[in-house]
This record gives structure tokens, C-alpha cells and sequence, in this order.
């Protein structure tokens, strides 16, 4: 109570030096005000938060956590870089060996070093023409892989990790290039490495009763955690709805930081996270957010409450100020709204030197020279008015023009350039449409993919100018023939159509005959083809079957199945048709 009557007393003013404190300049009269009621509270603030060291200890925790964090990744990194360093100077060796492309050779002494590794599970040479061979002398074609082959120029690791079934093993797969003669790469040398070592790193760290560490691949999918149950899961699975965004977003595209987020069962966590190189992983380092804060939260209770007083002494003080220097304020801010209503005929009184009354003339000058604009502005309106009219039609006649030329321009989007019919993206919303109709409805659907045979030794021998004339008769015999069966067919690229059309079973068959038989039947000469001595195709099909008010399932996996079905085709000769696991048609 003292201190208050002591504080009043300082802020007393006599009768001279009140006089004497209103002839000073507004800045000067809010800057003396302003150190004396704010300047010494501030002070003492800042002291109390300093010496209670508040968010020096978040500093020092969220700074651990990251250090761990960035350690650990560092440790993967480097376990990783070793072994893609490995098989880089196992390459330089054996350079002659690996350039050689002798199978039989190479192969015993990549055995060799998979026995002297123990994180090696399997090592495997791939080929400039993608057969990969196995340690386990398992030999796989990788250009059977939907997504295509291609060789690395550098050392690489994959991104995801692989699983064995059933053993639940997981693995890391690194790759290094093979450079021929001329330093371009003629082959791969690849490894699949045991994660245990890796995985152990994350599950071996412990900080307090609620610290520990997981570990994300790039897409934000748990690879490694102690509950068991989120390997597989995305993270955005396990996280508050409203901060699956907001974490994901910096989690996944900064290199390392600081986090803090809530968990989908109200759980509060802080932490901090490190990139590991080649992979794009994430190494997070978490507590929760009770056990890291608890220091820290009662530092800013004591904090906030004095916070709060001085805050009241502020409100105060300001409710003083108000009366006592914003009169001339509260004027100008009344007469400034009448004027933006349109009342130009109110002045302030200005009668004094200071700013305040410096401004009042200004604003004083200002609505006289408003004044006189508006009634310019007026009559300028009026000739506006009058041009605007004739405007308006112009861009009412200019806007049917483009809404004509933009309903040309989406109808060319849906067509295939050279041929003429159905592009990939028409097909692709049509086959949303009629896979999500079906499902409604339960109606069967037949879906058919094409594949000219052997066009690429028909370009080889006539050229690309009579390719392309081959893929434009093959299309309009198949668009032909679909419209016949009210079927849709699409050029998807290259040599690659489909065709897709709401029918039974019974219709779908005769249908891939059809097809087939139309584009033989433009017996175009083909001598090049091991198929016939004309164009032909091979087709695959697949028949959804669906149940009434189920679902749709992705178009993507009525594609994968017709693929499946059309390299079997292709394996069994060609210029036929097969449907799921059923042999080849016979078409004569």
C-alpha cells in the first residue's frame, strides 16, 4: 500500500509544471508519459523472466532434443554411406570384372562379400538389359515391372523399406552404378541391407519417463516406433485432426527443427527432428510436452500474474491518457466518419500551435479541396455513365464470343491429336463415371486393353510417317467397332488403347473378338511382325462383377488386372484375346 501512495505522489503534478507540461509537443508529452507508466513496470518484468531462466530451459531442451536427433541421423547416414562406399570400391577393384558382364564370374565373388558382411541379406547384380541376379542365384527380368527400369548414375538408397513375409524382416535396399569405359553407367550393383542395426539406434533412445524416438519415411509413414501397432501408419493417422496439416507440412519439407503437436488421443508432445541423408527419413526425438514444460510452466505462472498487474496499471493509466490527450482525437475521428458518409460541411476548431492543431487545419484544408472534387467527380460521373452503357454491350457481345471459343477448347482437350478419338484423360473421367454407376447399380462392366504388336519393328521398317497412319486406321477401326457395342475407345499413348462399355459377360467376349478381328481384317502389311504378316493386335480384358451399393474400386486396379491379362497374351503368342486366368481365345 505504501508503495502505491509513493507512486501517486511521484506522478503528482503542481499547477506550474502542469502548465508548463501542456505546452510541450505531443511527442514529448507521450514519451514522458509513456517512460513513467510503462518504461520502470517493463523493466521489472524482464528482470523477474531473466532470473527465473524461463525460456532459457526450453532452449536447452528442445536444443538436446535436436542434438540427439541429428546425432542419430548422422549415425544412419554414415552406416548407410559405408555401405554404398563399399560397393563403390568393390566396383573400382573389380572394375574389369563388372565390365565384362560375365555373369558367372561375378557373381561368386559378390557371395564373397555377402559373407563377410553380416548386415548383408542379399546381393544382386543388375544388367544393362534388366535381368537382376540374385546371391540366392534367383535371376528376375526388371523390365516386367509396371513402372519401367532404369539404371542409377550414383550411389542411392531406396526411400521405403522392405518387408519379408513371413519372417517380418525388414530391409534397406542401397545401389551403386556400374560405369563402362566411357563413365556412363552399363549396370547396378545392389544390396539389400538387415534394418535391425538401423532400427535399434531409434528404439535405444529414452529421454525421462515419456522420451523417446521414431523414425518416418519420406511420405510420413511410421517405419520405426515403439508401439508397434503405427509401423505402416501414416503419421497424419495418429495426430489431431487439425494439426495433421501444420505438422506435416514442416515435418516433411524442412531439413530438422523443432516440433510440438498434439496426438489424436489429446496427447501434448515437444520435440525436435533431423533429416537422414540419401533417404529423406526423419529421426524425431519427442517428450511430452507436461514433463518437458513443468520448470518452465511454473516460471511463467509467477510471470503471468504479475504480467496481469501491471497490465491493470497500464488500463489505467490509459484510461487517464484517453481523457487527457485524445480529445482532439475522438473530434477528428467523428468528423473523418460524417465526411466518409458524405457530410463534407463539418470543421474542427484549431486555435492552438501544437501538432494536434497543426493537423486539425490540414484536415480543415483537406474536406474544402474534397468539396470541390466531388462536384467535379459528379459531372465526370454522368459522361461515365454514358460511356459505361456502351461498354457494357461491347463486353457482353465479347463475352459470348469467348464462352463459344472456351466450349471448342475443352472439347479438344478430351481428343487424341493424331487419331481423332478418345484421349486418356476423356477416358479416365468416363471410366469414373461408369465404374461409379456400376457399383451403384450393380451392372456388370468390361474393361479392354489393346497393344498394336510389334509396332516398333513397323516403324523400324516403313517409318514413322506410315506409323503414324497405322495407328490412325487402327483407331478408327476400334472406334468403329466399339460404337457398334456402345463401347468407348481411347488412344492412352503409343500404340496402347482401350476400350470400356457397360455390358454382360456374355457381350464382353464377343466384343475382344471383334476387336481383334476388325483390325486384322485391314490386312496392313507387316513382314517385320512374328505374329502374322499383317498389323495385328493383342488385347486383355477384365469383367467387374459388383455387388449392388458397393463401392468402386480404383480404376488403377481394373487397368493393373486387364495389363496382367494382355502380357499373357503377349506371352502366348499374340494376336488373340484373354480375359482374367482363362486361356487364350481361339480366333481364327
Amino acid at each position: 500500500m505504501s508503495l502505491i501512495v509513493e507512486f501517486s505522489h511521484m506522478t503528482t503534478f503542481h499547477c506550474g509544471e502542469y502548465t508548463m507540461f501542456r505546452k510541450l509537443s505531443l511527442r514529448i508529452k507521450f514519451t514522458a508519459v509513456l517512460l513513467v507508466f510503462s518504461l520502470f513496470p517493463l523493466l521489472f518484468c524482464i528482470a523477474i523472466m531473466e532470473n527465473r531462466n524461463g525460456n532459457f530451459l526450453h532452449t536447452e531442451i528442445e536444443q538436446g532434443q535436436l542434438i540427439l536427433a541429428d546425432a542419430t541421423s548422422t549415425k544412419m547416414a554414415d552406416l548407410l554411406k559405408g555401405k554404398a562406399v563399399m560397393m563403390t570400391e568393390l566396383i573400382r577393384t573389380h572394375a574389369e570384372l563388372f565390365q565384362s558382364g560375365e555373369v558367372d564370374r561375378i557373381m561368386p565373388e559378390l557371395r564373397f562379400m555377402k559373407s563377410i558382411d553380416p548386415d548383408i541379406f542379399l546381393m544382386s547384380y543388375i544388367s544393362p538389359d534388366g535381368l537382376s541376379y540374385h546371391t540366392t542365384g534367383y535371376v528376375y527380368d526388371l523390365n516386367l515391372d509396371p513402372e519401367g527400369f532404369e539404371l542409377v548414375t550414383g550411389p542411392e538408397v531406396d526411400r521405403e523399406l522392405i518387408e519379408l513375409h513371413p519372417s517380418g524382416e525388414r530391409l534397406i535396399i542401397v545401389k551403386a552404378p556400374i560405369p563402362g569405359t566411357n563413365g556412363k553407367p552399363i549396370g547396378n550393383l545392389a544390396v539389400m541391407l538387415q534394418a535391425q542395426t538401423l532400427l535399434e539406434q531409434i528404439h535405444d533412445i529414452s529421454l525421462g519417463e515419456t522420451g523417446s524416438a521414431y523414425l518416418l519415411s519420406e511420405q510420413g509413414v511410421y517405419l520405426a516406433h515403439r508401439e508397434a501397432g503405427r509401423l505402416g501408419q501414416t503419421m497424419a493417422e495418429t495426430l489431431a485432426p487439425e494439426e495433421a496439416g501444420r505438422l506435416t507440412s514442416t515435418l516433411l519439407s524442412e531439413k530438422q527443427g523443432g516440433i510440438s503437436y498434439k496426438e489424436r488421443d489429446g496427447t501434448l508432445v515437444e520435440g525436435a527432428f533431423s533429416t537422414v541423408e540419401m533417404t529423406g527419413w526423419r529421426v524425431v526425438v519427442i517428450g511430452e510436452q507436461g514433463e518437458i514444460l513443468e520448470p518452465l510452466i511454473r516460471s511463467r505462472a509467477f510471470t503471468t500474474t504479475f504480467v496481469l498487474i501491471v497490465v491493470l496499471l497500464v488500463v489505467i493509466t490509459g484510461i487517464w491518457l484517453s481523457g487527457f490527450f485524445l480529445r482532439s482525437i475522438v473530434a477528428m475521428s467523428a468528423l473523418m466518419r460524417s465526411a466518409a458518409q458524405g457530410d463534407l460541411s463539418g470543421r474542427l476548431v484549431a486555435g492552438g500551435t501544437d501538432e494536434i492543431d497543426s493537423l486539425k487545419r490540414n484536415i480543415n484544408e483537406m474536406l474544402n479541396s474534397l468539396t470541390q472534387a466531388f462536384d467535379a467527380r459528379s459531372e465526370l460521373t454522368r459522361k461515365l455513365q454514358l460511356a459505361n452503357s456502351s461498354l457494357e454491350e461491347k463486353v457482353r457481345e465479347r463475352t459470348l464470343e469467348l464462352e463459344q471459343a472456351n466450349r471448342w477448347l475443352e472439347q479438344q482437350t478430351l481428343l487424341d491429336g493424331l487419331t481423332g478419338i478418345a484421349n486418356r484423360k476423356q477416358f479416365t473421367e468416363t471410366s469414373h463415371r461408369m465404374l461409379d454407376r456400376s457399383a451403384e447399380e450393380g451392372a456388370e462392366l468390361v474393361l479392354l486393353l489393346l497393344d498394336i504388336d510389334y509396332f516398333k519393328r513397323y516403324n523400324d521398317t516403313y517409318g514413322h510417317v506410315m506409323g503414324d497412319e497405322c495407328l490412325k486406321n487402327v483407331a478408327g477401326a476400334l472406334q468403329q467397332e466399339a460404337e457398334k457395342h456402345g463401347a468407348l475407345a481411347a488412344r492412352l499413348g503409343g500404340e496402347e488403347f482401350a476400350v470400356i462399355a457397360a455390358m454382360t459377360e456374355e457381350g464382353a467376349v464377343p466384343l475382344a473378338g471383334h476387336l481383334v478381328e476388325r483390325v486384322r481384317s485391314l490386312q496392313i502389311p507387316h513382314r517385320d511382325s512374328k505374329a502374322a504378316p499383317y498389323v495385328t493386335v493383342s488385347c486383355g480384358g477384365v469383367i467387374y462383377l459388383p455387388e449392388a451399393a458397393q463401392v468402386a474400386p480404383p480404376l488403377e486396379t481394373l487397368i493393373q488386372a486387364a495389363d496382367e491379362a494382355l502380357y499373357k497374351v503377349k506371352s502366348s503368342g499374340r494376336n488373340h484375346y484373354l480375359f482374367g486366368d482363362r486361356g487364350p481365345s481361339q480366333v481364327t
